[in-house]
């Protein structure tokens, strides 16, 4: 098909060249107008049917033309020289004959009047699917006009004779019929159809097609499927109406309505003629199809409107009257009649009007007359009728003239309608608005005297009057406020509401009330006002008009939006405060049952030790049993303290630069044995040249710790637990002390800088800690760092604990400068957390240093350190005693405060520890004493305290009284040992 299409468009390039060309050579040159005709006619020439712009050309109805042929046509046409056109010349004969287009003849026509007009025409044959003979040729023409009428040479009339028979190809013309093979003219929109009878099929042009909204592909091509789209309650009436015009001859014109493919129906009127057999059968229906939607809509319009007079006139009591001033004669309906009196069968005259009026009225009636007909002016009077009965009735007449083609009137016609009711109440209403005025007079003196603005609207809702005070307030005079100028002083958030509050009750007749805001004009400011409306009515009910003040509300408003904020934020601090004791106490009952847990199997196993002998296996499980639940206690002490120096921002961190590696190993030994009980597998992978963190060792640890503990809590037995060491670069943390929770100590390593938040680009360590447990639901993840939160708070759930852990986690990384976040994908599919801390840049001198130092930390002895160890508990000195002196110490033991100051007279140890809780003398007490004396007697010594008093304001006393270091017992022994190395240097 494209290939069609482009010989097609190429043959009718060279066809419109070679004309320009003749047009040059003849100095001719044409101008097609934009109309253009349509005709179709079958196979012997005769015309089925014709487009409006073919019967306006032409000159001749669509009826005149059908069954004619171009051969021996009613109308005389002839060439460009003035000889006649023979019809076997004529376009759409040899098309038919030759079976290739006939393009851009021009012919000479006269119509029936005598006016000759000049065409261009193009014939195009129309071939059956698969034949080769044209069935019908489609000729459209449009009329020209010639720039210069000068005759064409004999030449010219040979060259136009050999441009009409041009040599197409056999290719070209074979191209060009496949490309029309169902109608689809390039260069026409036809709305023609065909349709064979004994074949049972229809041929429609894609104009017909398009027309009802379907392509050619989607209409089928028969007459059943044109059928079913017809409207159903034209079926029948279009079958009728086909076999009246087959009675009558052969040509048809039907009118139906047509579904179009969105569902709307479409109007169309179906023109064409009928082919019979010799025995009157028919064979063969030839026809065209046009849309007259637009014609049949104006001629419901135009029923409409008609019907509506007609409805108007009887609803509105009008009586209507004709005039023929031509004749004089007077056509009244039966209610012009009544409403004069009249008898129905009266003869109406002008002179029999006139005398029915009032004698006050008569003249001005005639000269109304008079004056309409003259300066053809609309008839507008209202005058009176008197009945024999001598009753007077008023009457509105209206009336308009109209005039032949020289301007004389030769007719007027109108309507009369009763007002006498109007007129009565025109009256009464004239009498009140007067009573009204007196009082306008009365009440706005006292307007303008009331503090209040006052305002008043007429019956339509348009401000009429507005008091002084409303001009002083708004700065609108009075001529800016009438109607709806007061709206530009309203505030625009609240016009929608008082614009329908104020139709509402102008519909419904009701007092008017709202709240909305004024423009003060003195500072600009807006302010609340309270507006109320009446409405004042007359005796039969109808409001004539409004009365309304303004009260200035702005304070009350004020007074009123604090009580509700008061009262919310009171709302809110209840539902707060209730929440916050209902958590409390789900944190005491967990709290009660974790702290008494662990002492069930202590004071049981400590019970059965005493009395009776085990074997040492038994010995050993109780021994193990009866430490595991104490270090648990201590576990749940050691956070609640955590979290108090937390809240109160009294937790204090001692820096030192440390490797992760080192730490996360270390926190990997807490957890170890209670992960090989439960058989789960804890994998650590530790990326290379990571770097060190800036940080506290022992919070550190206990952070990892935490996450850990809690990994291996939440996981079920066989679990698998990753742990992972990697470097991150971009934004790490949050800033240390975020939310001003926290403080940072740097007693212990004054000379080291404290962390501060990475740079956007800067380098961050990152441990993943991802296992395979319960997981967090996505409704609890957002709340796992609050405090004395659980997922499970219930008194059966699975795992203890007091909820405090991930809250310290939080706290503790973001004073290390950090972030930690959670990740789920939700219950049974396990949990990641990521920590993320800044990376500090070392030197390399300074690598070798912490090098050195954490191999000396890792295997140093205390040899050749004195340590004087003072504690009234024995139990406590032994042990301490026996741990220092394997590494190495050398340990002096007091009981007292007595004693110590007794050994330190004999020799000053390097190294002091003691406990702050002894009788007689405390703690505090000695090392004032100690301070007190010389460097030589050992005033300066290190001291560390040892005291079971874990709370913030003993540590700040001990630090207080001389002591460099506190530690909470029970005392953690890698703890100490750290503590006294440091101390040391």
């Amino acid at each position: 098909m494209p290939d069609a299409e482009k010989s097609q468009n190429e043959l009718a390039d060279n066809l419109l060249s070679l004309h320009q060309q003749i047009n040059k050579q003849a100095n001719y040159s044409m101008i097609a107008t934009e109309e253009e005709g349509i005709v179709l006619q079958l196979a012997d020439g005769t015309i089925q049917a014709g487009n409006t712009a073919c019967e306006r050309i032409l000159g001749l109805t669509a009826e005149q033309l059908m069954g004619q042929t171009s051969v021996d046509h009613p109308w005389q046409s002839i060439r460009e020289d003035g000889s006649p056109f023979p019809g076997e010349t004529h376009p759409a004969m040899v098309a038919l004959r030759t079976g290739k287009p006939c393009l851009n003849v021009v012919m000479g026509l006269y119509k029936p009047n005598g006016q000759l007009v000049w065409l261009l025409l193009n014939s195009q044959p129309l071939f059956m699917a698969g034949g080769t003979t044209p069935y019908a040729v489609v000729t459209t023409f449009s009329e020209i006009t010639e720039s210069a009428n000068i005759p064409l040479s004999a030449s010219l009339t040979e060259q136009q004779t050999e441009y009409q028979a041009a040599n197409i190809s056999e290719q070209d013309t074979e191209s060009a019929l496949r490309h029309n093979e169902r109608f689809e003219l390039a260069a026409v929109n036809c709305l023609f159809y065909d349709w064979e009878i004994s074949r049972g099929t229809v041929e429609r042009t894609q104009g017909i097609t398009a027309l009802l909204g379907y392509t050619q592909q989607e209409a089928e091509p028969t007459q059943e499927w044109w059928q079913q789209l017809v409207h159903p309650d034209d079926l029948q009436r279009v079958n009728d109406e086909f076999k009246i015009s087959l009675a009558n001859g052969n040509g048809y014109k039907i009118e139906y309505r047509m579904r179009h493919k969105d569902g709307h129906y479409v109007w169309l009127q179906d023109r064409g003629f009928v082919e019979q057999d010799a025995e009157g059968r028919v064979i063969r229906i030839v026809g065209i199809s046009i849309d007259i939607s637009d014609r049949k809509k104006t001629e419901a319009d135009l029923r409409e409107s008609e019907e509506r007079i007609r409805l108007a006139t009887t609803a509105a009591n009008l009586g209507m009257w004709f005039w023929d001033l031509t004749t004089n004669e007077l056509i009244w309906t039966s209610k012009s009649k009544e409403l004069f009196g009249f008898a129905p069968d009266t003869t109406i005259t002008y002179e029999l009007f006139r005398n029915r009026l009032h004698p006050e009225d008569r003249q001005r009636t005639d000269e109304a007359v008079s004056s309409a007909v003259a300066q053809k002016l609309d008839y507008n009077i209202e005058y009176r009728a008197i009945w024999a009965d001598n009753s007077v009735h008023w009457l509105a007449a209206k009336g308009r003239g109209f005039y032949d083609a020289d301007g004389q009137p030769i007719r007027m016609m109108g309507t009369i309608q009763d007002i006498s009711e109007q007129q009565a109440a025109l009256r009464e209403r004239k009498q009140a608005e007067e009573t009204l005025r007196q009082s306008e007079e009365n009440y706005r003196f006292l307007a303008d005297t009331i503090p209040e603005m006052v305002w008043t609207r007429d019956a339509k809702g348009e401000a009429t009057y507005v008091n002084q005070r409303w001009q002083e307030y708004t700065g609108l005079s009075l001529e800016e406020t009438l109607g709806y100028g007061w709206r530009k002083v309203l505030h625009p958030d609240d016009l929608e509401i008082s614009a329908q509050l104020w139709t509402e009750a102008l519909q419904n007749g009701t007092p008017y009330e709202v709240e909305h805001r004024y423009l003060r004009a003195a500072d600009g400011t807006y302010r609340w006002h309270l507006v109320r409306g009446l409405p004042i009515k007359d005796d039969q009910g109808r409001v004539v008009k409004w009365f309304g003040t303004c009260r200035d509300i702005h304070q009350q408003k004020q007074i009123d939006e604090e009580r509700a904020q008061i009262l919310e934020r009171e709302k809110a601090a209840r539902l707060e405060a209730e929440a916050a004791n209902r958590i409390k106490d789900e944190f005491l009952a967990v709290l009660s049952h974790e702290l008494r847990s662990p002492l069930n199997p202590i004071l049981g196993w400590a019970k059965l030790l005493k009395s009776r002998k085990f074997d040492e296996a038994a010995t050993f499980r109780a021994l193990d049993t009866i430490e595991r639940n104490a270090k648990l206690q201590i576990q749940l002490i050691d956070d609640l303290l955590d979290v108090s120096r937390i809240l109160r921002g009294k937790l204090c961190l001692n820096f030192a630069a440390f490797d992760l590696a080192i730490i996360i190993n270390a926190a990997i030994e807490t957890v170890k044995l209670a992960a090989q009980d439960k058989s789960i597998e804890i994998d650590l992978h530790i990326e290379p040249n990571v770097g060190k963190v800036l940080c506290d060792f022992n919070r550190l640890q206990q952070v990892v710790g935490n996450l850990l503990n809690n990994a291996v809590k939440f996981t079920p037995a066989g679990g698998r637990i990753d742990i992972r060491l990697s470097v991150g670069m971009g934004q790490a943390a949050g800033g240390r002390g975020q939310g001003g929770q926290g403080r940072i100590s740097t007693l212990a390593a004054p000379s080291l800088p404290l962390p501060h938040p990475p740079t956007p680009l800067s380098t961050y360590a990152e441990i993943t800690i991802t296992d395979t447990g319960k997981g967090i639901s996505s409704e609890f993840l957002p709340h796992v760092f609050e405090y004395f939160r659980q997922a499970d708070s219930s008194t059966t759930r699975n795992h203890g604990g007091l909820g405090l852990g991930l809250s310290i986690v939080r706290h503790l990384v973001e004073l290390h400068g950090g972030t930690v976040t959670a990740e789920s994908p939700g219950e049974g599919q396990g949990a990641t957390f990521i920590v993320r801390l800044p990376l500090i840049e070392e030197s390399s001198k300074q690598q070798k240093e912490n090098k050195t130092e954490a191999e000396n930390i890792s295997s140093l002895p205390l040899a050749g350190i004195q340590i004087l160890l003072v504690d009234d508990e024995i139990d406590t000195r032994e042990f301490m005693s026996f741990f220092l002196q394997q590494h190495g110490a050398t340990v002096s033991e007091a009981s007292s405060a007595s004693e110590a100051l007794e050994a330190f007279a004999q020799s000053p140890p390097d190294i002091l520890l003691s406990d702050l809780g002894m009788p007689l003398v405390d703690g505090y007490s000695l090392m004032a004493q100690i301070r007190s004396m010389s460097p030589e007697q050992g005033g300066q010594i290190p001291a560390i305290a040892l005291s079971a008093y874990a709370g913030e304001s003993d540590r700040d006393r001990a630090f207080a009284a001389g002591f460099q270091k506190h530690v909470a017992k029970p005392v953690e022994p890698t703890e100490l040992l750290a503590l006294i190395i440091d101390l040391l240097g």
